[in-house]
């Protein structure tokens, strides 16, 4: 070989000898480029109350890179707290920015009025992006503590309110509800007793009555009411005002007594019908009237039905409605048609009579020294709208307190002197008590109390005298039959009662 070839290969070893130390000096990364490790600091403890807390995840130094932790979460009651960012399908996915020395997310209680166990929330990281490393705390327990104290774990049960009424006629019953002071913390139980025998039977309830007269109302955790319904008993009697009393004897659960126990049920009767004059129908040559009466709860006429021939027929139905007191206070004969009654001193003084909507008469009322009525004023709306005076009406009365006389006067337009029209006598009385007065001015203000056995009438040039005589019923209390003759004519008017 010679020399330069030798020359050559030497150089072609050493080169491959130079090339193999080479490859074998491996150069670390700089310190910054590691992995950042991340791990979660202590557990917590927080009030459900407390509202929301930041939970931590801890850098061991600022992130070179943007990334993702994976959080996994497992919890005992998951409606028990929300957090941010969202927790889906069990995962938290917290994203981390470039150059952040820590993570964070929040976590918020779920703060409820219920009385409950306390609820623990594991947070477990399970992955990280690449540049990032998981520690040796790679889990958080967060416990959530009930925050309702031993002393607010009950509510207190009451009435309220503490009373109220029912009528035979509201078939759909009164509601009765019993509050609470608060939420309840746990489901509890009400049991309440219909007491004593003073309702006579007239009320019912729905839940219904156990044999004992009890009912037991359950409610739900955080409940704020419980409610039952009394009802009428179809059939039952209703005579005389009754007292139903509800009265909370148990509780059980997360409720108390509270001070409001009992509930009074006032249950009104209805003065007894049988008895009482139901109609009376007259009839004349050429004419027939019939009236007949509905009550109300205190016996007071509610409605009178009322159909006319003359020949033809004609019929309608006047309403009445009455103040506190029972004095008249509302008269509805048809729709757009009605008479409002004003009391002072509880006498009805005035009267307005309102068509449409507008008052088109009105009449002012005057008593004697012993409380009859003894004048009416009428007024009429004219054109204008003024209004004028036309009729007045004077009455007379005997010892008795019966109407001997009603004296019919009218309102001159020419001279405003008053000129006697009418004058109406009724006398030779029998002292029989009268059911169906023959003259009535203000409803429920009686002007008869007896029967008349004559009654005069003389008016339009015409002076007419008729006899009046009864057939009576049992016992000769009431009467069932009138006659009246005279003037060339003869009514019989029938009574009938329930």
């Amino acid at each position: 070989m010679s020399k330069i070839m030798k020359m050559m290969l030497g150089l072609l070893i050493a080169a491959g000898i130079f090339a193999c130390e080479k490859d074998e000096i491996v150069t670390p990364p700089p310190s910054d480029a590691a992995p950042v490790v991340i791990q979660f600091g202590a557990g917590v403890t927080m009030a459900e109350n407390a509202g929301a807390k930041e939970i931590k995840i801890q850098f061991n130094k600022a992130a070179y890179r943007t990334g993702t932790i994976t959080i996994e979460v497992t919890a005992d009651l998951p409606a028990a707290f929300q957090a941010i960012p969202a927790i889906k399908d069990g995962i938290l996915e917290l994203p981390v920015a470039k150059g952040a020395q820590s993570a964070s997310f929040t976590l918020h209680p779920v703060d409820n009025s219920v009385e409950d166990e306390d609820r623990t929330v594991t947070f477990e990281i399970t992955n990280v992006t690449e540049g990032f490393d998981i520690g040796t705390t790679e889990s958080l327990v967060a416990t959530i503590e009930d925050d309702e104290a031993p002393a607010e774990l009950v509510a207190k049960a009451d009435f309220s309110p503490a009373s109220g009424s029912l009528s035979r006629n509201q078939a759909a019953g009164i509601e009765i509800t019993i509050v609470f002071s608060r939420p309840l913390p746990a489901a509890g139980k009400v049991a309440v007793e219909l007491s004593g025998g003073a309702y006579e039977g007239r009320v019912t309830t729905e839940p219904a009555l156990n044999g004992n007269g009890k009912l037991e109302l359950e409610a739900p955790a955080g409940a704020t009411s419980v409610s039952f319904s009394a009802k009428p008993v179809f059939g039952a009697s209703w005579d005389g005002d009754k007292t139903a009393t509800f009265t909370i004897t148990a509780t059980d659960g997360g409720i108390e007594k509270g001070t409001q126990l009992s509930f009074a049920l006032n249950l009104p009767g209805e003065a007894p019908v049988s008895g009482r004059p139901k109609s009376w129908e007259s009839i004349a040559s050429g004419w027939r009237f019939k009236e007949t009466y509905e009550y109300d709860e205190a016996g007071r006429i509610a409605k009178k039905h009322w159909e006319k021939e003359t020949p033809a027929l004609s019929q309608g139905t006047a309403t009445y409605q009455y103040a506190d007191n029972g004095l008249i206070e509302k008269v509805i004969y048809y729709p757009g048609r009605e008479e409002l009654f004003f009391q002072e001193n509880s006498r009805i003084v005035r009267s307005e009579t309102i068509s449409n909507g507008v008052k088109i008469a009105y009449s002012e009322y005057e008593y004697n020294f012993f409380g009859n009525l003894s004048a009416q004023v009428e007024y009429h709306r004219q054109p204008s709208g003024e209004y004028l005076q036309d009729f007045k009406y004077v009455y007379e009365y005997d010892n008795n307190g019966d109407i001997t006389k009603q004296l019919t006067y009218l309102r001159l337009a020419s001279t405003g002197a008053l000129e006697l029209k009418s004058t109406r006598t009724y006398g030779a009385y029998i002292y029989s008590l009268n059911p169906f007065p023959m003259i009535e001015a203000i409803p429920g203000v009686l002007m008869q109390r007896h029967l008349p056995g004559t009654f005069r009438m003389a008016e339009n040039e015409a002076d007419l005298l008729y006899t009046i005589r009864y057939d009576f019923g049992f016992g000769g209390r009431l009467p069932v039959r009138r006659y009246i003759n005279g003037g060339g004519t003869s009514e019989v008017t029938t009574y009938e009662y329930y």
